[in-house]
């Protein structure tokens, strides 16, 4: 069973739950670059769900398999990604294996800077892929808070972790790159 990688090596996070937040009442958090934009590697081996292109191209990756989450669980986990400039090599069905290449920073959508939106779901992929939250704000279906979700990979890189309670990963068989 795949352990869910967090899907960078350098870790800034500029929105999230604790401070600094604008995604009200979202699990969301998003992380900015160091100089360049900073490329996403699949935190498992997965589908891809969902792409919307109209602002933001948000694509929903969905693991094949169940995996080990950061809490202890094991349940199947759909990540939710923004703000690539690119998502044309992406498309609903393709699979992806873990930490292969696949997303970027960007900042397609309503953004100033280079960052990457991120959002977990516990499950499989539901309906569209998100809903409407009591602020009404856009939010992954069945949100889990990624500090919840991914063990850090052995080569990350934290300028700002925002305080979270990030578990480490520890076996060499689960990396990226």
């Amino acid at each position: 069973m795949e352990k869910a990688i967090f899907p960078l090596r350098y870790m800034n996070i500029t929105q999230g739950v604790n401070g600094g937040f604008t995604h009200q009442g979202s699990m969301a958090i998003d992380l900015g670059c160091k100089e360049n934009k900073e490329v996403l590697y699949a935190p498992f081996t997965g589908i891809i769900k969902k792409v919307y292109k109209t602002s933001g191209n948000f694509v929903w990756l969905e693991s094949k398999e169940k995996v080990l989450w950061a809490d202890g669980k094991t349940d199947y986990m759909v990540v939710l990604t923004g703000h690539d400039d690119n998502v044309e090599s992406l498309y609903v069905g393709k699979e992806i294996k873990q930490g292969t290449p696949y997303y970027m920073q960007g900042t397609s959508g309503n953004v100033e800077n280079i960052h990457v939106h991120i959002e977990v779901g516990r499950g499989h992929f539901k309906g569209n892929g998100w809903a409407k939250n009591e602020e009404g704000v856009w939010v992954i279906n069945e949100a889990v808070h990624p500090a919840d979700a991914f063990f850090l990979p052995k080569e990350m890189m934290i300028d700002n972790d925002n305080g979270y309670d990030w578990k480490k990963e520890t076996e060499a068989h689960c990396h990226i790159g």
